[in-house]
C-alpha cells in the first residue's frame, strides 16, 4: 500500500505550485492536515478541506478562492496517489516475476518427485513462517511427499481444489497443485496462532503455480518408466517361456531322431525278446 499522499511533498514541485498560483491567483494560504502553514500568508479565516481518496485529511486552503484552490489541490493529491499505486503494482509485478524466475530454475533440476516435493516445501516456507507444512501429491493415491511436521501430525484436506485460508483450530494455508486441468495434490501450511494473510496465500500459490507444471512432467515420466518397465518384464516372461516350449521341441526331435536309428532299433528287439523269454520261463 502507497504511504499517505502529504501536501508539503507536493507543493515542492514546481508544476503543483504553478497550478495552485493559477488557481488561488496567489491569494491562497495552504496547511497541512497538523495545521502548519506551507504556502502564502497568515490568515484568521474559514478553511476548506483537502482530502485524500480515502477521505483522510491531507491539509486545508483558506482564502478568496478556497473552494476552487480545495478541489484543485484535492484533484492533484488524487492524481499523486493513483500514481503511487500503479508504481507499487508494476514494483510488485517485477518481484513477482524475479520470484517466479528463481523459483523456476530451483525448482526444474529436481531429480524425482521426493525431490521437487522438498524444494517445493522449502521455498514456500522460505518467505513466509510457518510451524508445520506438507506437500500432498496425488498420481490417483494422495501421499505426502516432504514434510515439515512432527511424524503423525500431517494430514491431507479432502478438498485440495481450492485456494484457500482456513482458520479452524490455528490457521492453515493451501495452495493446489494444479495443471491445465490435471489437479495433483497442493501445498498445505499451518500456523498454531498467527493467521495467515492474503499476502501469504499469493506468494504461496505462486510456488504452487510453478511446482504444478513440473509435477506433472514428473508424473508422466514416471508413468512412462514404469509402463516400459512392465513391457521389458513382460517381454522378459515371453522369452523364458520360449526358450523353455524351445528346448521341449530340441529334446523331443533328439529323441525322435535316436530311436529311428538302427542301434536304437536292435536294442528295441533285443528288448521285446527278453521280455518274451522271461514271459515264457515256468514259474
Amino acid at each position: 500500500m502507497p504511504k499517505d499522499v502529504r501536501l508539503k511533498r507536493l507543493l515542492r514541485r514546481d508544476e503543483v505550485a504553478a497550478v495552485l498560483t493559477a488557481v488561488s491567483r496567489g491569494e491562497a494560504t495552504v496547511w497541512d492536515a497538523k495545521g502548519h502553514r506551507l504556502a502564502g500568508p497568515e490568515l484568521d479565516a474559514a478553511t476548506v478541506p483537502v482530502t485524500r481518496p480515502d477521505g483522510t485529511l491531507a491539509g486545508t486552503v483558506a482564502g478568496p478562492r478556497a473552494d476552487a484552490t480545495a478541489a484543485a489541490l484535492t484533484a492533484l493529491v488524487a492524481l499523486e496517489s493513483e500514481r503511487r499505486e500503479i508504481a507499487d503494482e508494476v514494483l510488485e509485478m517485477y518481484r513477482e516475476v524475479n520470484l517466479l524466475y528463481a523459483l523456476g530454475e530451483v525448482l526444474a533440476t529436481a531429480t524425482n518427485r521426493a525431490d521437487l516435493a522438498s524444494r517445493t516445501l522449502l521455498e514456500a516456507t522460505r518467505n513466509v513462517p510457518v510451524d508445520a507444512g506438507w506437500v500432498v501429491v496425488d498420481d490417483g493415491i494422495r501421499t505426502v511427499e516432504a514434510s515439515r511436521a512432527p511424524e503423525g501430525t500431517t494430514r491431507i484436506p479432502a478438498d485440495l481444489t481450492r485456494l484457500r485460508i482456513e482458520d479452524d483450530e490455528g490457521g492453515e494455508l493451501l495452495a493446489p497443485l494444479a495443471f491445465r486441468g490435471s489437479q495433483r495434490g497442493a501445498i498445505v501450511l499451518y500456523r498454531a496462532s498467527d493467521p495467515f494473510a492474503a499476502g501469504d496465500l499469493k506468494l504461496t500459490g505462486a510456488v504452487a503455480a510453478q511446482c504444478a507444471g513440473l509435477l506433472e512432467r514428473v508424473i508422466h515420466e514416471e508413468q512412462r518408466a514404469r509402463a516400459a518397465a512392465e513391457r521389458e518384464e513382460a517381454l522378459r516372461r515371453q522369452l523364458d517361456q520360449l526358450r523353455i516350449e524351445l528346448d521341449q521341441e530340441r529334446q523331443a526331435e533328439q529323441v525322435g531322431k535316436v530311436t529311428e536309428t538302427d542301434y536304437f532299433g536292435g536294442l528295441r528287439a533285443q528288448a521285446s525278446d527278453l521280455r518274451r523269454i522271461i514271459g515264457e520261463r515256468p514259474r
